[in-house]
């Protein structure tokens, strides 16, 4: 099968769990129009479950109505840009579905229909065959539209380095190099704190004692991080704590930890080390141009 249709089958599978109600507005509501082509609230109804789950955003988590509504517009504008994306390739007659699609979606569907708790899933989230056949038809033009975008890229790797040559400052950080010990109480914490300041070895404790498994094995040691990529409470402390000293007991959302700092540092990443992020960074300006030019040349209407 296709690699795309595997990954639509594997998408399909993941969001199993996801159920999220609708609101906002009636059932079948017209919501927006590409030309003559409505897209429906039933329409934001069944792909609002897999929108979650491919923008990683799991939706059985929210619940407030607010936020709840911001995702349903932000689906709707996908759904959106599909269409849009539809009916430009079909205007230009472009060869989007292959020969082989009858035979591919035969396979996906039968990969969902094997799954008990998928179907259960498609049946919650009002999921139809009929949308089943349409998102996976959709990803056909998905992947002709950026083949499409991308051959006309045709100084990537170049518009790459002039950007990672220009922005040295957005991959320039102050980091700290730490170890940490992390154990559920404070008692505990206090105890082994006392340990430490008599003298007690950092990393044989923090292999024997520390909940934090991935780091425990290696002393505690936690390598080089910048800022935010820690909670704040444990940033803090980290990055005010001298050289060769150890904090207090700093307590956060996964117990209390210890923290020694072994070494400070301003960093600038490497051009292979940013080199993926700001392709990507390229890639999404590039996406937006494009479609942006497109939908202007159509009428796109969304309802009140």
């Amino acid at each position: 099968m296709n690699k795309i249709k595997k990954t639509a089958a594997v998408l399909l599978i993941a969001a199993m769990t996801v159920i999220l109600p609708a609101c906002g507005a009636p059932a079948d509501s017209e919501l927006a129009k590409v030309n003559d082509t409505s897209i429906s609230s039933s329409d934001v109804d069944q792909y609002l479950p897999l929108y979650g789950l491919t923008a990683g955003i799991d939706v059985t988590l929210i619940t407030d109505e607010v936020q709840v509504a911001a995702l349903r517009e932000a689906a709707l504008k996908d759904l959106v840009d599909m269409e849009v994306i539809r009916q430009y390739l079909d205007s230009n007659g472009t060869d989007v579905v292959p020969e082989t699609r009858d035979d591919e979606f035969q396979a996906f569907k039968a990969q969902v229909d094997s799954d008990e708790e998928t179907k259960t899933f498609m049946k919650n989230n009002n999921i139809s065959e009929e949308y089943l056949e349409e998102f996976f038809d959709n990803q056909y033009y998905t992947e002709a539209f950026y083949a499409e975008m991308m051959s006309e890229i045709t100084d990537l790797d170049a518009q790459t380095q002039t950007y990672y040559d220009g922005h040295l400052d957005e991959f320039t950080q102050d980091q700290v190099k730490a170890s940490h010990i992390l154990v559920t109480t404070r008692e505990e914490a206090e105890t082994i704190l006392e340990d430490l300041e008599g003298g007690a070895d950092f990393a044989t404790i923090a292999g024997e004692k520390s909940i934090d498994t991935t780091s425990a094995v290696n002393g505690g040691d936690l390598g080089y991080f910048a800022r935010e990529q820690m909670v704040p409470t444990f940033a803090e402390a980290a990055f005010t704590t001298e050289i060769g000293q150890m904090s207090g007991i700093v307590q956060s959302d996964y117990g209390f930890h210890i923290i020694k700092v072994a070494d400070k540092r301003t960093y600038t990443q490497t051009f292979e080390e940013a080199q993926q992020t700001i392709m990507y960074t390229i890639l999404q300006s590039a996406y937006k141009e494009k479609i942006d030019g497109i939908r202007a040349a159509m009428k796109v209407e969304f309802s009140e």
